[in-house]
């Protein structure tokens, strides 16, 4: 039996109704997209907020993390890298002395200067080694081998009369030190040998006697076997090979000389 048909107007004519039915496609669509969307937002919230997470529970390292690292790369022989460390101690270190300063922490910095002393000194970078020493001990002046390392950069480069002094200031802290006792000796004698060979050449030049020029070739070269970067003892070899008329041995020596002034 048939439903009847509703009056117009009458409460019951839209009753049976499915109004949900009556979306068009387009509007399911659109709903169905707007769903996913707002699932997209939830996800990618979650994620920023998991790498906000792992962002903040990574840890600041402190000088003494860069010092192990650096040590940790000294010993394998990656000295470049113990350096770039190191810095990273000595400039942490240094901002928190600013802030605060603090003796114990003035002493770790003298040692952090002193690690990447020795880490240039691998590397031959003498005078980057005399820089670290003199900052390691304006922060420990009681530091001996601060003295004692920057002693020997001086040796190489050529500096035997600053080299006497820094082994002298680091044997008043340490005058056991047999090792340091033996260089300043051989830092003083060349100095020695290097105005021996000065005025035996000033006398070959004057009287012309070979003798003379011989012997202060001997003690130039005396002197260089210390000190190999020594301009002075290049400077008086090179006249005396030139007085014993090597020419061309003195030209190659006054050239290589030349050289390592521009450098």
């Amino acid at each position: 039996m048939s439903r009847p048909i509703p009056r117009p107007g009458s409460p019951d004519e839209f009753a049976d109704w499915d109004f949900a039915d009556c979306r068009s496609d387009d509007d399911r669509d659109h709903e169905d997209e707007e769903d996913d969307s707002d699932d997209s937002d939830d996800m990618e919230e979650d994620e920023g907020e998991e790498e906000e997470e792992e962002e903040e529970e990574e840890p600041v390292k402190t000088h003494a993390d860069h010092k192990a690292d650096g040590n940790a790369c000294y010993k394998a022989k990656d000295y470049r890298a113990a350096i770039a460390h190191y810095t990273l101690a000595v400039h942490t270190a240094e901002a928190e002395l600013l802030a605060a300063p603090s003796p114990p922490l003035a002493l770790l910095a003298a040692q952090y200067y002193g690690n990447r002393s020795a880490a240039h000194s691998m590397l031959l970078k003498h005078r980057d080694v005399i820089a670290d020493c003199a900052a390691a001990l304006r922060h420990d002046p009681s530091m001996a081998k601060a003295h004692f390392r920057a002693a020997r950069a001086q040796v190489l480069l050529g500096r035997c009369g600053p080299a006497d002094a820094s082994f002298t200031a680091g044997l008043v802290l340490d005058p056991g030190n047999a090792a340091a006792l033996k260089e300043r000796g051989a830092a003083r004698s060349s100095l020695r040998r290097l105005e021996l060979a000065r005025r035996c050449l000033a006398k070959s030049e004057s009287d012309g006697t070979p003798a003379d020029a011989r012997q202060s070739l001997a003690q130039a070269d005396a002197a260089l076997a210390v000190s190999p970067n020594w301009q002075e003892a290049r400077l008086v070899r090179a006249g005396a090979l030139a007085a014993l008329g090597r020419s061309e041995e003195g030209y190659s020596a006054t050239t290589s000389l030349l050289r390592a002034g521009a450098g």
